[in-house]
């Protein structure tokens, strides 16, 4: 503590954007629209100035959904895709994240690069998905879809097919498999290592299970990152009608997953009955039908 009272640091403070560019970020904070419309037309307003906190004035318009201060900025010329020093967040992963699905439109209208990432490494669209933000993650991956390269589409297209089989949204998942302008691997992991079959397979849905199948999906396919087939998924999680399904369909369940254990091995699991008594009898279930399975006693 200094003699005047104040506390110092040693950590150097930015130095302060002229008055009038600091009374832009005021304005644009509080959507004065008429206030920002004569701040834009002095010379010495720097519209794409940071304050000494790192704050924009077109991010503090995104992120209080001031639509009408966000349309001035742009008019005006203010650098779309301009980031926050702090975290390299864009105007358009703010929107995201937010949920602002208007302002969404009008940034990416207005040319937001909706490929850019933050100091994360996070797109716009990743950051919608971790905040829960439906809206706006369906915005962006409807963009992206239409504006993105043939790779881009088709990543996106399976990760909404991986989402509905999770789900187990058999409609969503029927008005995926039917798009024609779209040529992918049924099998293929999207970018978290998921696969739809074995989604659909430890979630228990048995209906996206047989459309995936009669669709084209492997049976048998190996999820990349574990090697674990969808009926090693379902017997993990004691999803017995899976099970039922997926043997009924042809599920090879012999195959082993990267560390040599079968579905059955993997059912048998000692500590998964410690899960609670309901999940343990449908895990015995599971057990069961395999064990069957392997004896020759099922389906015979």
């Amino acid at each position: 503590m200094s003699d005047d009272g104040f506390l110092r640091t040693s950590r150097p403070v930015p130095a302060r954007p002229p008055r009038f560019s600091r009374a832009l970020l005021r304005a644009a904070h509080d959507g004065d629209v008429a206030l920002t419309e004569a701040l834009l037309r002095r010379p010495d307003v720097d519209a794409d100035a940071a304050d000494e906190y790192g704050r924009l004035a077109l991010h503090e318009a995104v992120r209080h959904d001031r639509l009408e201060v966000v349309q001035q900025l742009l008019t005006h010329g203010v650098d779309v895709d301009i980031a926050r020093q702090s975290d390299g967040c864009t105007a358009l992963m703010v929107a995201a994240r937010d949920g602002g699905v208007a302002v969404l439109g009008m940034l990416l209208e207005a040319g937001a690069d909706w490929r850019l990432r933050n100091g994360d490494g996070e797109t716009a669209a990743e950051m919608a998905q971790v905040a829960h933000e439906p809206l706006t993650t369906a915005a962006l991956e409807l963009w992206g879809f239409e504006h993105g390269t043939l790779q881009e589409r088709a990543q996106i297209w399976s990760r909404q097919l991986v989402d509905a089989a999770n789900a187990g949204d058999s409609e969503g998942v029927a008005q995926l498999l039917q798009a024609e302008d779209v040529s992918v691997d049924l099998n293929e992991a999207d970018e978290h290592g998921r696969v739809a079959l074995n989604e659909a397979a430890r979630h228990n849905h048995v209906e996206v299970i047989e459309q995936l199948v009669e669709a084209g999906a492997d049976l048998n396919a190996r999820r990349p990152v574990d090697g674990w087939t969808a009926i090693i998924s379902a017997a993990y999680y004691g999803a017995t009608d899976a099970v039922q399904t997926l043997l009924e369909l042809g599920a090879d369940w012999t195959v082993a997953n990267e560390e040599g254990r079968t579905a059955l091995e993997i059912a048998q699991w000692p500590w998964r009955t410690a899960l609670g008594f309901e999940k343990w009898q449908a895990e015995k279930a599971a057990v069961q039908l395999l064990a069957e399975k392997q004896t020759g006693v099922g389906g015979q």
